[in-house]
């Protein structure tokens, strides 16, 4: 039997202690494999997420339009003014 220096049974990890507290071989490979393929969607699905975060995907397409601006002239405003009140 394995010891180790951590009490193992006490872990959050559920496949840990069934590998440590496992009666026979097979028994202790086909946890660990469960565990090892565990481990191994977690960081795929990770790696996903991580991808789609990183990627930026864009929901919304904007369209800028310029207005035509039209540019008035007031000095012929202001000069018709000065010659009617004079």
């Amino acid at each position: 039997m394995l010891t180790l220096p951590v009490p193992v049974g006490s872990t959050s990890m559920h496949g840990v202690p069934r590998i440590i507290n496992a009666r026979s071989l097979p028994a202790r490979v086909f946890w660990s494999v469960i565990c090892v393929g565990a481990f191994g969607m977690f960081f795929w699905q990770s790696g996903i997420l991580l991808d789609k975060y990183f990627s930026y995907p864009k929901k919304v397409n904007m369209e800028v339009v310029q207005q035509p601006v039209q540019v008035c002239s007031a000095r012929s405003a202001v000069r018709s003014a000065v010659k009617a009140s004079m």
